[in-house]
């Protein structure tokens, strides 16, 4: 697997769709061994919680459907670990910076991959998206690790 640390930044991470899906996937793909050796599961969300209290209501959710049946508690033990949380609000600047910073402290490389997965409402997108990039967590050098934005809901109202 590539040594390149990948941290996924779940924004939404204390919603339903995170929670019961996101997550849930994210573990079955890192217990079947198709995640990176080094990564890193920050959820991002309004919600004040812990990275304790975020690691209780993801395991909620866990289940070993998808994944090696031999050794799921260490699976889950391995993969609660490495799920992070972070508070903060998404109109407000200096929040961004403030994550991206936080993400420069959980990654200690100078070359990481980021993917920033989005569970939240459409009309928030946008917003995000800008303030992702104005507080410079991406960049188009791949040299500096790549990075992408993922829109899990589909566009519309219906």
């Amino acid at each position: 697997m590539k040594s390149t640390p990948l941290t996924i930044i779940v924004i939404g991470a204390s919603g339903d769709l995170a929670q019961r899906k996101i997550i849930p996937a994210l573990f079955a793909l890192a217990s079947r061994g198709l995640l990176p050796d080094h990564y890193t599961i920050v959820g991002f969300a309004r919600t004040a919680m812990s990275d304790d209290e975020f690691r209780t209501r993801c395991m909620e959710h866990l289940t070993c459907r998808y994944t090696p049946q031999s050794n799921c508690a260490e699976h889950m033990t391995r993969f609660l670990e490495r799920c992070r949380y972070f508070s903060g609000q998404y109109d407000n600047p200096d929040t961004w910076f403030e994550l991206h910073r936080f993400l420069h402290g959980i990654e200690q490389a100078p070359v990481a991959d980021r993917m920033f997965y989005l569970a939240v409402p459409p009309d928030v997108f946008t917003p995000v998206a800008r303030a992702i990039g104005n507080a410079g967590m991406v960049s188009c050098d791949e040299a500096k690790g790549w990075s992408r934005i993922i829109i899990e809901k589909p566009f519309g109202r219906d």
